[in-house]
C-alpha cells in the first residue's frame, strides 16, 4: 500500500497515517486502524475528531472502558460534539450505566431538541428507573416540540395517570382524541380514568368508542364487562320469579308438614279402635 511506503520513510507525515487509518477502518481491520489512530493522537492531542475516531475503534474491537475515555476526551475538547454525546450515551448504555448515559441523551437534546432517537431512549431509562417527575417533565416538552401529535399526548396521559393526577391525565388523552378521533388507545384510557373518578356513564361512551376504534383492544372489553356486571341493576322479573319460587318451596314445605301430621292423627285413631274392639271382645267372654 502506498501509504505505508510513505509512512515508513517518512512516519511524521500525518496525512498519509490519517488516510491509512481511515482506509484500515472501511474494511473493518480496526486493530490496524487503533495502531494508526494512537500513533496520530500523540503527536496531536488536542484534536477532537481523532479522539472520536479512535473511540469508535475501540467500540468495535469490544474495548469498551478505552472506548469510554476516548469518548470523555472528545467531549471534553469539544463540549457541542452532538455525535460524541449521542454515541457515548449509547455506549453507557450498552455499558449497563443508565444514569450516566441519561446525562449524555440529555446533551443531545440540548443541542438538538427534536432528536427522536435520544428523546425516546431517554424515555425508556426514566420508565425503568421509575423516574415518573422528570418522564412528565420530558413528554412535556415533547408536546410543546409537537402539539398536533396525538400519540405525544396520549403519552404524556399515561404519566399523569400513573401519577394519579386524573384531570391532567383525561385533559391529555381529550387532545389526543381531538387530534385522532379513532385513536382507540386514548379513547380506551380516557374510559378507564373516567371509571376512577365515578363517571361511569361516560366511561362507557368512551369505552365502545374504543372498541367501535379497535374491536381487538382486550382492556376496553374487559371494562366494558365490569360496567355491566358491576353498575347494571338486576332485573325485576329474575328478582319476582326468585321470590315467587321461594315462596312456592315455604309452602310446599306447610302442606308436607300438614299431610305427615295428617296421617299421623289417621294412625293414632286406627289403634284407638283397634283398643276399643279388643274391649269389647274380652267384656262378652266374661
Amino acid at each position: 500500500m502506498e501509504y505505508r511506503q510513505v509512512l515508513s520513510s517518512t512516519p511524521e507525515n500525518d496525512q498519509a497515517r490519517q488516510r491509512l487509518a481511515d482506509i484500515y477502518t472501511l474494511r473493518g481491520s480496526f486493530n490496524q486502524a487503533l495502531e494508526q489512530y494512537r500513533e496520530l493522537i500523540k503527536r496531536n492531542p488536542a484534536d477532537p475528531v481523532l479522539q472520536l475516531k479512535l473511540a469508535r475503534a475501540y467500540v468495535n474491537t469490544k474495548e469498551l472502558d478505552s472506548a469510554a475515555e476516548a469518548y470523555q476526551a472528545t467531549i471534553k475538547l469539544d463540549k457541542e460534539s452532538l455525535e460524541a454525546h449521542r454515541e457515548f450515551a449509547n455506549l453507557q448504555r450498552k455499558r449497563n450505566l443508565p444514569e450516566e448515559a441519561a446525562v449524555e441523551y440529555q446533551e443531545v437534546l440540548r443541542l438538538k431538541k427534536d432528536d427522536q432517537e435520544a428523546r425516546t431512549a431517554l424515555t425508556a431509562i426514566y420508565v425503568k428507573n421509575k423516574n415518573y417527575d422528570a418522564l412528565a417533565a420530558l413528554l412535556k416538552e415533547g408536546v410543546e416540540l409537537a402539539p398536533k401529535d396525538a400519540n405525544a399526548h396520549y403519552k404524556l396521559g399515561l404519566v399523569y395517570e400513573f401519577k394519579k393526577q386524573y384531570p391532567e391525565a383525561t385533559a391529555e388523552y381529550k387532545e389526543a382524541v381531538a387530534l385522532k378521533a379513532d385513536h382507540a388507545k386514548a379513547l380506551n384510557a380516557m374510559g378507564r380514568v373516567q371509571m376512577k373518578d365515578g363517571r361511569i356513564a361516560e366511561a362507557k361512551e368512551s369505552l365502545e368508542a374504543a372498541r367501535k376504534a379497535d374491536p381487538e383492544l382486550e382492556e376496553a372489553a374487559v371494562l366494558l364487562s365490569n360496567i355491566k356486571d358491576e353498575f347494571t341493576p338486576e332485573p325485576r322479573s329474575f328478582r319476582g320469579k326468585h321470590k315467587s319460587s321461594k315462596n312456592s318451596k315455604a309452602l310446599k314445605k306447610s302442606k308436607k308438614g300438614k299431610k305427615g301430621k295428617k296421617e299421623k292423627g289417621e294412625g293414632s285413631s286406627k289403634k284407638s279402635s283397634k283398643k276399643k274392639k279388643g274391649a269389647k271382645k274380652k267384656k262378652s267372654a266374661e
